[in-house]
């Protein structure tokens, strides 16, 4: 039972190791993907989220626009390149999101996604942003419920564009080169979701506290066993 213990413990460490330095198929900064095909009806859609990068898009005011669209989430643990990082003393989520329209389409003036992020650290003292190639610029209607924070953003702005959620007022950088783009604008003919092999810190560190925490118990028991088994040789011996 003991040396299973240990086994199971050894395994599970070799698994988070290598799926935290296994190659992602994202970029580096990527912690989360998702990508869905969603049908339009009246000029919206909405894409929901939750477990893998907890973002909700909203899509209005898309008139015109027919047929389907695809909608790219990712999580990011650091602005996609030639992106500035934003400038703040408090805490700042990054995140990405992309609208694919039909190729030869564009986004109708006044067609806006609304964008509903949630993590359990995000408060009421925090703003939504987004990078606009040139500046991070605030979103329209910010608003902060609990742990999710929503606000608009322009459809014709969200072509892999880098959001962050801040946790208070900031000076933005500007001036920098235009997004190269943290999400691919290819459209995929199917629904797709899956999490970047790349485990979000956090997640990463739990399993190998786990880990951990389960290999100290089982060389703990291992010792007392053979402590006890000791004991009872000698007492046998006297015997």
């Amino acid at each position: 039972m003991i040396g299973l213990a240990f086994v199971l413990a050894l395994v599970l460490v070799l698994l988070v190791s290598a799926q935290s330095f296994a190659a992602s198929p994202y970029a580096p900064n990527v912690t989360a993907h998702s990508s869905t095909r969603v049908s339009l009806f009246g000029g919206g859609a909405t894409v929901d989220d939750p477990m893998i990068t907890g973002i909700n898009v909203t899509v209005s005011g898309l008139t015109g626009v027919t047929t389907s669209i695809v909608v790219t989430t990712e999580t990011l643990n650091a602005p996609s390149t030639n992106v500035p990082a934003i400038s703040s003393s408090g805490n700042v989520f990054y995140f990405d999101v992309n609208i694919a329209l039909p190729a030869g389409t564009s986004a109708p003036p006044g067609s806006n996604a609304t964008i509903i992020l949630s993590n359990p650290m995000i408060t009421s003292g925090y703003t939504l942003e987004y990078w606009a190639g040139s500046a991070w610029l605030p979103a329209r209607y910010v608003a902060v419920s609990g742990s999710t924070i929503e606000g608009d953003v322009p459809v014709s702005s969200l072509t892999g564009t880098n959001l962050a959620t801040v946790e208070e007022q900031n000076t933005g950088a500007s001036g920098a080169p235009p997004n190269s783009g943290g999400s691919s604008n290819g459209i995929s003919s199917t629904t797709t979701s899956s999490a970047s092999t790349l485990l979000p810190a956090s997640v990463g560190l739990l399993f190998v506290v786990a880990a951990v925490v389960v290999i100290a118990i089982s060389a703990v028991v291992l010792m007392l066993t053979l402590m006890r088994g000791r004991a009872a040789a000698k007492q046998k011996t006297h015997e």
